[in-house]
């Protein structure tokens, strides 16, 4: 029998064969093999195993190209599934360029389903936005007062989280208050909510998301008698050019300023952005 296949027969059982009926060479390199394996790879609970090194860095790596599998593995001819009842997938690298495989649960050999296109390294800028994307949850530590039949953009003063991600810079600075800036071109959500003071006058109660010249998410709702205070939500995505705002506005006709509460404890008013894609 061949060394390479004694060592890997070895391996696979997981136990040492005697010394005896190996050449000596031979038992050397099955057991350097065995402390390689004891050293780097890593069962868990569950039937879990994990390559790992306490270095710098741990790599997969082929000349003309690697493959990363979820239940799947090549035996020299197909593709197939360890579990026929679960779908199955692998991404594979080379030349320059990745492909995502998928195939849903079925019968073995597996048929691949290619991903959209092959990706060049090159843009690959898209990666670290998605994993990492701009973002920011903001709210108001006290009232403000948004006066009679006037839109006014709500000027935040505090932030839950405010991260630049793999962005150039964070969404929101304290030196323009009441703007959300993109600081990428891509798509933006984003979501916000108050509460009105109470107040039974006028007809209208109304917010809306966008900047001047246009919205894009608006809701409105009638005064409240009773002492109540109206919440208000309203949501939307939107495309953004780099360096393009959007502000919360807030408008009433109570016949007098009305404040947009806070709870003091940064529930509301309170609005969230983040990059959801280019």
């Amino acid at each position: 029998m061949a060394v390479k296949q004694i060592v890997y027969d070895a391996i696979r059982s997981g136990t040492a064969r005697s010394p005896g009926l190996l050449r000596a060479a031979d038992w050397k390199l099955w057991t350097d093999a065995r402390t390689l394996l004891n050293k780097y790879i890593k069962e868990f609970s569950g039937g879990g195993v994990r390559l790992e090194t306490t270095g710098s860095y741990a790599m997969v790596a082929g000349k003309l190209g690697a493959h990363i599998a979820a239940n799947a593995y090549y035996d020299g001819t197909n593709w197939n599934r360890y579990d026929t009842a679960q779908a199955a997938s692998f991404i594979a690298v080379g030349q320059g360029q990745f492909l995502f495989y998928s195939a849903p649960a079925g019968a073995n050999p597996i048929v691949w389903s290619v991903s959209a296109a092959q990706v060049p390294g090159a843009s690959m800028a898209w990666l670290p936005l998605t994993l990492n994307p701009p973002r920011c949850r903001l709210y108001r530590t006290a009232a403000q007062s948004i006066p009679n039949v006037t839109g006014t953009a709500v000027s935040w003063t505090a932030a839950h989280e405010n991260v630049a991600g793999a962005a150039p810079a964070a969404i929101w600075s304290a030196g323009t208050p009441t703007r959300l800036t993109a600081p990428i071109a891509g798509r933006y959500l984003f979501t916000a909510t108050v509460a009105w003071g109470a107040s039974a006058a006028g007809a209208m109660r109304h917010i809306n998301l966008g900047a001047p010249g246009f919205q894009f998410a608006a809701t409105g709702i009638p005064p409240i008698a009773g002492g109540y205070s109206p919440q208000m939500n309203v949501a939307g995505v939107v495309g953004m050019t780099a360096g393009s705002y959007v502000e919360l506005n807030g408008y009433q006709d109570s016949g007098g300023a009305l404040n947009l509460i806070s709870d003091g404890g940064g529930q509301y008013p309170q609005i969230q952005a983040q990059r959801i894609s280019p």
